[in-house]
């Protein structure tokens, strides 16, 4: 009893964290699902060096009384490299540790600078008997310098996520059906495909996309087909799964009237719509929609709702 009179309570709320080149994204959510509450939502320019980063961050958390709220950090996709491989037939506390040396020959960096990370694929993925699992890799360095920055902050490090997953968050909150849905990320020169189903992420895959990302750019259609085709059909010969019924774009100026009826009939029978970042969390203030699916990785970040292992 006298324990919990005087022990503090963790502040409400879940905050996104991404360093990116220059930049410094920050993104608080509190409450799940349709209940979720966008309460901040910032992109800030930075130095690319530690000690202005920590600076920054220490500055937003004081002025924005942050401290002690929990943070799941989001890697940008150049921090880190993401394999798909068949599990090595090891027991499941040895499955990390044998993922290292499977890792090793196709990464450019000794594996005692790099911190890996496994995360399973759903068990009805691949052929009969075939375990499949995703291996992250990112280098130590960089994870241990954010850690501290985010730990001086007083933030409460929570978790570190990769962008698939602020993908797959995002996908959740849009309620997909029970074919899943493709949530298509589309910026200048690239696109990045996460095919969420059953809250799991089944498959990422990036492509180089000439896009230039302005207001009146169009989509690369042809190319964005090809693309969609290419992972959709991996996805069912390789996966054995059912294509998605539904097809949500998203990402810099991507506009309902850019997907054209070509797009739309090139997957007959799928539903295609533009992710609202604004419809899925309600935003208190008025925040642009272009901001929005600027920062919409440590939006996602911020809507991480499961227990960290």
């Amino acid at each position: 009893m006298l324990k919990s009179l005087w022990t503090r309570s963790k502040p409400p709320g879940l905050a996104g964290l991404q360093f990116r080149e220059g930049q410094m994204n920050l993104a608080l959510c509190m409450g799940e699902g349709a209940n979720a509450r966008l309460k901040v939502c910032e992109t800030l320019e930075v130095e690319d060096d530690w000690p202005a980063r920590r600076r920054l961050l220490s500055e937003r958390v004081k002025g924005l009384s942050l401290g002690g709220v929990g943070c799941n950090l989001v890697l940008e996709p150049e921090r880190y490299q993401l394999f798909m491989m068949e599990a090595p037939k090891v027991p499941g506390n040895e499955l990390r540790d044998a993922i290292k040396w499977k890792v090793k020959d196709l990464i450019s960096f000794p594996l005692e600078d790099a911190v890996i990370d496994v995360m399973p694929l759903p068990d009805d993925c691949g052929r009969a008997g075939q375990k499949l699992v995703y291996a992250v890799v990112a280098k130590r360095d960089f994870i241990t310098a954010a850690i501290d920055t985010v730990l001086a902050a007083k933030l409460e490090l929570s978790s570190i996520d990769i962008d698939e997953m602020s993908s797959r968050n995002l996908a959740l909150a849009a309620a997909p059906g029970p074919r899943g849905v493709a949530l298509v990320h589309i910026d200048e020169g690239r696109g990045a495909m996460t095919l969420v189903k059953d809250d799991c992420l089944y498959l990422s895959r990036n492509f180089a996309l000439n896009y230039s990302g302005g207001l009146l750019d169009d989509l690369p259609v042809d190319a964005l087909i090809l693309e969609l085709q290419r992972s959709f059909d991996y996805y069912e010969r390789q996966l054995g799964q059912v294509p998605p019924a539904q097809i949500c774009l998203y990402g810099e100026h991507v506009t309902a009237d850019k997907i054209t009826q070509s797009l739309r009939q090139a997957f007959f029978g799928v539903e295609f719509s533009v992710l609202s970042i604004a419809d899925l969390v309600a935003p208190d203030e008025q925040y642009d929609e272009a901001i929005l699916q600027h920062c919409a990785s440590v939006i996602g970040a911020s809507l991480r709702r499961e227990a960290v292992q």
